[in-house]
């Protein structure tokens, strides 16, 4: 299938059939005011989609290879991608699809992008074990970041632009100031590899998740664990106050923890299958959730409960987004689709 579907969530009828990726989707990113889509997968290519028309507006070729991850800027106006051709490209202008830069450095495949609030910065996870901070300016590398012994698997960026957080497979967060180019702290609890970290607005928390079964919330300003919950892994994200974190798992399920009292707020049943992505919406009152059964999960986190059950998908859901406003959801599947979701009308 080389399609993407778009749905209706107030009728649940498919919208429209967007045509594009010939092969599965890894990431997909979505413009805060939900007008823009970027997706990013296994044939090389990023797919910019108008998601007001549900056209594409582009296709943006120069990867080589399998395209693993994708940002947008907050002001909707760059994105960046990173691929196993150990390459980013960078996208200025959305409007005219213009690609600006091909910024070469690490020297294996790159896993994982970040863009600064702002858009003048981005950082890049690599196999080859750094971190690159890059320009977008000048469109220059400004740093290489040495301090991990393994892949870096996934970065997270500070509201502010001036922290970035790493995580690795070989344990270990690490905090880096953006100013100084320096390694600020080494983080340690992990007994296995740190798959997934998200970072508060503010910048004061982040939480990390890992192959050893804990999930892990750290004080970024005193540089320390401040607590350990345990029973979930693969993937987490966290609301932009800091005070809400949703995470889920191979065990089907998603938990949702209070970032301030560092409890289970809730366990979240519903899906039949293995969680394979996570989003939450800006006021953290709503999440989305994506599984290898192919379906995506819509939740109240007010409520705790589940809101809609959204199908459409006929394999592995890889990433979903929630634009700023929280009105529009973006899903990638293995199916080599992505499909779009009103989060507005979600009577059934």
């Amino acid at each position: 299938m080389d399609s993407l579907q778009v749905w209706d969530l107030g009728s649940m009828t498919q919208k429209a059939c967007l045509r594009g990726h010939s092969q599965m989707v890894f990431r997909v990113a979505i413009s805060k005011d939900g007008k823009t889509a970027v997706s990013g997968g296994k044939d090389g290519t990023l797919k910019v989609w108008d998601l007001v028309s549900m056209t594409q507006k582009a296709c943006l070729e120069g990867h080589s290879h399998k395209v693993w991850s994708v940002t947008i800027s907050g002001d909707g106006k760059t994105a960046v991608s990173g691929s196993r051709d150990k390459t980013l490209r960078v996208v200025w202008d959305l409007e005219s699809t213009e690609q600006k830069a091909f910024l070469e450095g690490h020297v294996d495949a790159v896993w994982s992008v970040a863009i600064s609030g702002d858009g003048k910065t981005v950082v890049s996870g690599s196999d080859d074990t750094t971190l690159r901070v890059w320009d977008l300016g000048s469109m220059t590398q400004k740093a290489c970041l040495e301090g991990h012994s393994d892949r870096v698997w996934s970065v997270a960026i500070s509201g502010d632009g001036k922290t970035a957080v790493s995580g690795s497979r070989d344990n270990t967060l690490r905090v880096w100031d953006l100013g100084s180019m320096k390694q600020k702290a080494c983080l340690e609890g992990h007994s296995d590899e740190a798959w997934s970290v998200a970072i508060s607005g503010d910048g004061k928390t982040a939480v990390s998740v890992s192959g050893d079964g804990t999930l892990r919330v750290w004080d970024v300003d005193n540089m320390e664990e401040k607590a350990c919950l345990g029973g979930h892994v693969r993937r987490v994200a966290i609301s932009e106050n800091g005070k809400t974190a949703i995470s889920g798992s191979g065990d089907k399920t998603l938990r949702v923890w209070d970032l301030g009292s560092m409890t289970q707020k809730a366990c979240l049943e519903g899906h039949s299958d293995r969680v394979w992505s996570v989003a939450i919406s800006g006021d953290g009152k709503t999440a989305v959730s994506g599984t290898v059964d192919g379906t995506l999960r819509v939740w109240d986190l007010v409520e705790m409960a589940e809101k809609a059950c959204l199908k459409g998908h006929s394999s592995w859901v890889l990433g979903v987004a929630i634009s700023g406003d929280g009105k529009t959801a973006v899903s990638g599947s293995r199916d080599q689709t992505l499909r779009v979701w009103d989060l507005e009308e979600m009577e059934e």
